[in-house]
């Protein structure tokens, strides 16, 4: 991986506007390119583990027992408009594991809602899910 990443920052260096890394603009020609070379050879792969990744396996296929082994607490947080996984996926997980909570992101950004811009709407909703999981009320 360090390979990789090494061979990004080069890339991002041979655009002009990155000028030693004093840029007023974003180097977006040298990410694009760092992009298109870190995706073509590691999508394919990432998506193979992920499609092939079966976490009941080991319990003879039944994800309900697999998900009922679970002892530690769990945030489940997807994204209403997520079309790539769906929303079924994830109540099957929160509904199995015991000590499971469940809070739905209500985002256009569908998928990538996880991984939020700071100050947006769904930062501010996953980050108060967050801090709501970590510090429980007070009874």
């Amino acid at each position: 991986m360090r390979n990789v990443t090494r061979q990004m920052i080069e890339i991002i260096k041979f655009d002009l506007a990155w000028r030693g890394g004093d840029y007023l603009a974003k180097p977006l020609e040298g990410l694009s390119a760092a992009g298109r070379h870190y995706y073509s050879s590691n999508l394919i792969r990432r998506y193979q583990a992920s499609s092939q990744h079966d976490a009941a396996l080991t319990f003879g296929a039944n994800l309900t027992r697999a998900l009922s082994r679970v002892r530690a607490r769990m945030l489940v947080v997807p994204c209403r408009q997520d079309r790539l996984l769906g929303l079924e996926s994830a109540k099957l997980i929160a509904q199995g594991v015991r000590h499971a909570e469940y809070a739905e992101i209500d985002s256009y950004k569908g998928h990538l809602a996880w991984r939020p811009v700071a100050g947006s709407q769904e930062s501010q909703f996953v980050t108060q899910q967050i801090r709501s999981f970590l510090l429980p009320q007070s009874p």
